[in-house]
């Protein structure tokens, strides 16, 4: 779902303190866009529904398919998209508050579309590992003085790398042994691990199953907004009496729905394949009005992308944990459902407004916040994600050691 944080609760999330995690292990020209068509789109940031195939989708990569490539590509649906497959099923559940009570009573039926391959599919074997290329765009933006906001070059206030650098070396892509919630998930990618616990009634019998993501920077997207399309926001209040620019470096609003034609456009400009995902990175202390403050994922028919900044507290410490929950929260959601999804998908009753899986919407304000190191020693900070059973009424939960979310933050289903 889109981030709709206000600058102060950004800024007090920022803030936060996080402890310390194990240590890692190891790791794994630009473009004007054109004036693009934007797409009317639902309260959770996707356009309209439409329908693709429930058969899983190979991946592109040659590592998948060197595993099981007959069997898979049998099943393969004709148009270019991630790989996904398809979950159909009714449920008895009652709707409770934020999983305070068991579930009981009423059915809902579920339609839930997840990226990668089906754990549960007897071609299985062992396990199918996914590779899901992301494509890394810096997005440089010029004001009308002619300044520079370029995400490659300026550095995240409390470190000492931008936040391209900063997106490349993150535990979402990386691989370090991690420990969240008790639980430890070994070496690997951090939302390989989520993955894996999800559907762990599955994945425990299959120890090459993984949803790996591989990232590449790609060309800039530059773009000039007018005085309309981009204002400075430092000054507005805050309900407690202050203005944005006292709690945070800076604070520009793009026009959302004109920012999302330069990405769109983008997109078709430079032919993306809709088996990658786009993420653009602004420089810190970007918003934009409407559709997301922080971040949003997309979908347009086959074609999806993820929009992010990093919203920093003025003067924050040299070596602050590195807030990566916003590009931690968007690929979630976008894996758990990738394409715009029917109105009368189940879980949008958990979270008021949403359609689909929106993971991490119950738990982005900090309330279960973790710590996790890179392959060289930096601290990022990201928050707890829920299970698709916790979305789905689900009671015990089959995920891993039944639980409903990474950190067992919630001890029944949303329902």
């Amino acid at each position: 779902m889109m981030k709709l944080l206000s600058f102060a609760v950004a800024a007090a999330f920022v803030s936060a303190a996080a402890a310390a995690a194990p240590a890692a292990e190891r790791s794994d020209a630009a473009i004007a866009a054109p004036a693009g068509n934007f797409v009317a789109t639902s309260s959770s940031g996707d356009a309209a529904f439409h329908p693709h195939s429930l058969r899983p989708k190979p991946s592109d990569s040659p590592q998948q398919r060197a595993v099981d490539a007959a069997r898979f590509d049998s099943m393969a649906n004709d148009l270019p998209t991630l790989p996904y497959y398809d979950r159909v099923y009714t449920r008895s559940v009652v709707n409770e508050p934020l999983g305070t009570q068991p579930p009981a009573g009423g059915l809902v039926t579920f339609h839930h579309t997840v990226v990668g391959t089906d754990p549960s599919s007897p071609l299985q074997g062992t396990g199918i590992a996914s590779y899901i290329p992301v494509l890394l765009v810096p997005v440089v933006i010029t004001g009308t003085d002619g300044k520079v906001y370029d995400p490659s070059v300026e550095k995240l206030p409390g470190q000492q790398n931008a936040s391209i650098t900063l997106d490349q070396t993150s535990p979402v892509f990386t691989y370090q042994p991690m420990t969240i919630g008790n639980v430890a998930y070994g070496s690997t990618q951090l939302l390989d691990a989520w993955v894996r616990a999800e559907r762990w009634q599955y994945t425990k019998f299959l120890p090459n199953y993984h949803l790996f993501l591989s990232p590449t920077v790609g060309t800039p997207l530059r773009i000039s907004p007018t005085a309309q399309q981009m204002r400075d926001a430092s000054g507005d209040l805050l309900s407690d009496g202050t203005t944005v620019g006292t709690k945070l470096a800076r604070a520009l609003v793009l026009d959302g729905k004109w920012f999302n034609t330069q990405l769109k456009a983008y997109v078709q400009a430079q032919s993306v394949n809709p088996g990658t995902i786009p993420v653009f990175v602004t420089a810190y202390g970007i918003a934009a009005s409407d559709i997301g403050y922080g971040g949003y994922h997309f979908s347009d028919g086959t074609q999806t992308y993820i929009w992010h900044t990093y919203t920093m507290p003025k003067d924050v410490p040299v070596g602050s944990p590195v807030p990566g929950s916003v590009l931690e929260h968007e690929l979630a959601e976008l894996i758990d459902h990738p394409f715009p999804m029917t109105a009368t998908e189940g879980a949008s009753i958990c979270v008021p407004n949403a359609y689909g899986y929106e993971v991490g919407d119950p738990l982005e304000f900090g309330q279960a916040d973790f710590a996790l190191a890179n392959s060289a020693g930096l601290v990022y900070r990201f928050q707890d994600l829920t299970y698709a059973g916790w979305n789905e009424g689900e009671y015990p939960s089959s995920a891993q050691f039944g639980r409903y979310s990474m950190q067992n933050t919630f001890r029944f289903p949303c329902f």
